[in-house]
């Protein structure tokens, strides 16, 4: 990126929520107006085109991006420390099954994706056949400290 604008190859960096994130934006005469938003932090991609004038694309794309963040937390996969953690399968139909070589597992949490607490477990793996189809996200503690991971329900 160069210049003032953090700009370069079609692509500028600005902040939003605190976080960096790239966007790209367009517009043609008439009303159509576009905006691509990237969350380096969660991975998340939001494209937004409008027919309409006066087109708001850039102002609509941050605020579903900042909507985004406020109920996952800007939920992405996270962890304390370096070591890998394999969650089986992901996506998952019944149960998920979790492997932290290295470590002891002291609990998983299952959780939505406001962040409420779903499900917990003192075992290894947690049963998801009675939960809808969507995004959940797994907070699994060890010894070494918690792991956070996004699982997907079919």
């Amino acid at each position: 990126f160069v210049g003032s604008g953090n700009y370069g190859i079609g692509i500028s960096e600005v902040i939003v929520q605190g976080r960096i994130v790239w966007t790209h934006g367009g517009n043609i005469w008439g009303g159509y107006n576009s905006n691509m938003i990237y969350d380096v932090a969660t991975g998340a991609i939001i494209c937004v085109l409008i027919n309409q004038i006066p087109a708001q694309s850039n102002l609509v794309s941050i605020q579903l991006l900042t909507t985004l963040i406020n109920t996952t937390g800007g939920v992405a996969d996270q962890t304390t420390h370096h070591e890998s953690i394999i969650i089986t399968p992901n996506p998952a139909t019944d149960v998920v099954r979790v492997q932290c070589p290295g470590q002891y597992i002291r609990g998983l949490q299952l959780l939505n994706t406001a962040g409420q607490v779903l499900d917990v477990s003192c075992e290894s793996q947690l049963g998801m056949d009675r939960f809808p189809a969507g995004i959940y996200v797994l907070l699994v503690e060890t010894d070494l400290g918690q792991h956070r991971r996004k699982i997907v329900k079919r």
